[in-house]
């Protein structure tokens, strides 16, 4: 294709298509940034000649832009020659002005501060130097300034690439002035807007997947490297981990340039660095969700009940925002350990590159244990029947990382077991909790209040003894923690896990597809991963129905597809659930 009035839009079409069917392929999210990409540039009538022209459009961001450009040139070579693009033209620079050396950071610190103290000592020249020149430098204190000295001690002190999001909010608060709300609320960090800046000035990079993990760029991480230098709040640091000797952080960051440590190769660095709970060097704490409440004879909630009951009983509790479940359990460092000196050595086993949790190393060391309960009244569980929220509800708990999910069922009384709720039969909610145990989850029925404390009192002191002399691992994420088994004594961390187990906004086409399942009556979820994991598409499902030559043959489609439930791990979806779903599909 030459290099013509009509422009390159069918070619980058094609890409884009290309590109968008291999994000499906993975599941990515992606896809639906190509899926607008496609759209902008069917509906946009000129000629494109460059990736340049394509940034206007929506969909085309600084990557997809710079794949096409790529494209472009190893497609015509030589003769590819792009348009020039006209900017706006620049105000010329003074020729007395210099280039601001290395200590532009210490300076702009202290004009800020004296401007914010009143000092007559600050002139305008220098306000115009600073704006005049544009390199980006928070202040401290701010969400960037915060983010960015976060992400450095991860990557300098803990050898850590990779960080998520809740864990690099809490080590973020640390430096920021702005209020930070209560540190056991998720995703309490004012300053994270910040993000988009350092986002969009490529100081801050993340990965592609959903749940996102940030690492600093080239850039980023020199700005960071300053910001550290000539802040007094990381000069502790600054003397340990980035100069040589230990020599004292001097106020002009020029003479320091010299004895600054180089870091190790961030490409050399492991993406996550495990840690490790000795016995006896943590203590089981059962947390309880903020929502989590009774209601009183006089009809108002109680939302301390719970804690106030527990603690009476000598169980240690705590309260704080969970997710998904009403009550989990963690491990969680002891607090005497935790008050340890603040930058003390780093223990590490250089055979297997774990951190020893030997100390405090001021970055929140909580594993999740593998059981998480959802405690339902029976009157909201007929109300959550009829609405549908509980198939859902029971899929999140199914997907949240932890291995033993269960639901706690609470009576009012030992006489509502035989009466209707909500307007549903008693046996038919017996049956509910039948199907409940056979998808796999565990089902422990109290009769009140009284009882479910005595139950959770039980588990706790269980899970104390099961847990005295064992040593604990951390995992990186989910799918780290599916290959260990239960053996291994790996867990994923309290952050992590809330990360996982929030509520989706963005659905990938698989998710989609369940989501439509879960609306068909008669299916379970052990049926539904039955049906997904031999078609985990809608698509890859009506493209089989249609490759069917006869009504007979589309109905009888799932019959012979193998489910693996708690009662038989062998057992066929069967012809009446196969039928179903295909009336429910192929409907005229």
């Amino acid at each position: 294709m030459a290099n013509d009035s009509t422009g390159y839009n069918k070619l980058i079409l094609e890409w884009i298509t290309e590109l968008r069917d291999a994000a499906r392929k993975a599941n990515s999210k992606v896809e639906f940034n190509y899926l607008k990409a496609l759209k902008s540039l069917k509906e946009h009538k000129d000629p494109i000649r460059s990736a340049a022209e394509l940034k206007p459009l929506k969909g085309f961001g600084d990557k997809t832009c710079s794949i096409i450009d790529k494209k472009l040139r190893e497609h015509f070579g030589s003769s590819y020659n792009p348009p020039t693009i006209l900017v706006p033209t620049q105000k010329k620079k003074n020729k007395n002005q210099v280039e601001k050396p290395d200590s532009e950071v210490t300076n702009m610190f202290s004009i800020r501060k004296n401007s914010a103290m009143g000092s007559s000592t600050v002139k305008s020249p220098a306000k115009k130097l600073v704006r005049a020149n544009r390199q980006y430098i928070p202040a401290q204190g701010s969400g960037g300034f915060s983010i960015l000295v976060a992400l450095l001690r991860y990557e300098v002190e803990f050898q850590q690439k990779l960080v998520n999001k809740l864990d690099l909010q809490e080590m973020s608060q640390r430096y920021c002035s702005s209020s930070m709300g209560q540190t056991n609320q998720i995703g309490s960090f004012s300053g994270w807007n910040s993000i988009k800046t350092l986002l969009n000035k490529e100081l801050v990079s993340k990965t592609d997947s959903r749940n996102s993990y940030y690492f600093l760029t080239d850039e980023g991480r020199k700005l960071a490297h300053n910001l550290a230098l000539v802040s007094p709040s990381l000069k502790a640091f600054s003397e340990k981990y980035l100069i040589k000797n230990n020599q004292p952080a001097n106020d002009n960051f020029t003479q320091l340039k010299d004895s600054i440590e180089q870091p190790q190769d961030p490409e050399e660095l492991p993406t996550y660095r495990p840690f490790i709970f000795e016995p006896n060097q943590y203590e089981i704490i059962l947390c309880i969700d903020t929502r989590e409440r009774i209601q009183t004879s006089m009809g108002t909630d109680n939302r301390s009940a719970f804690a106030s009951a527990l603690q009476k009983q000598d169980v240690k509790v705590e309260i704080r925002q969970l997710p998904l479940g009403d009550f989990i359990w963690i491990a969680r460092e002891k607090r005497q350990l935790a008050n340890m000196i603040r930058f003390e050595s780093i223990s590490t086993d250089m055979n297997n590159g774990y951190h020893h949790s030997t100390r405090s190393d001021s970055i929140r060391k909580e594993l999740v244990l593998d059981h998480i309960i959802e405690r339902k009244r029976i009157d909201d569980l007929a109300c959550s029947i009829k609405d549908r929220r509980w198939d859902e509800q029971k899929y999140r708990l199914k997907n949240c990382g932890l291995r033993r999910p269960s639901y706690l069922i609470e009576y009012i009384g030992s006489r509502s077991k035989k009466v209707d709720h909500a307007g549903l039969s008693y046996t038919t909610l017996d049956q509910a909790i039948v199907n409940c145990q056979i998808d796999g989850f565990d089902v422990k029925i109290t009769d009140n209040f009284e009882e479910t404390v005595r139950y959770l009192t039980f588990m706790t002191r269980w899970l104390e003894r099961q847990y005295t002399d064992r040593m604990l691992m951390s995992c990186a994420n989910k799918s780290d923690l599916a290959r260990a088994g239960p053996s291994d004594y790996r867990y994923i961390t309290f952050n992590e896990f809330a990360i996982n187990a929030g509520k989706i906004h963005t659905f990938t086409n698989k998710e989609m597809f369940v989501k439509h399942l879960l609306q068909i009556k008669g299916l379970s979820l052990a049926k539904i991963d039955a049906i997904v994991e031999r078609y985990p598409t809608l698509c890859r499902l009506l493209a089989a129905y249609e490759s069917q030559s006869t009504e007979k043959a589309k109905q009888n489609l799932l019959t012979d597809l193998r489910m693996n439930t708690a009662i038989n791990a062998n057992r066929r979806l069967g012809p009446m659930i196969s039928k179903k779903v295909s009336d429910f599909y192929n409907a005229v």
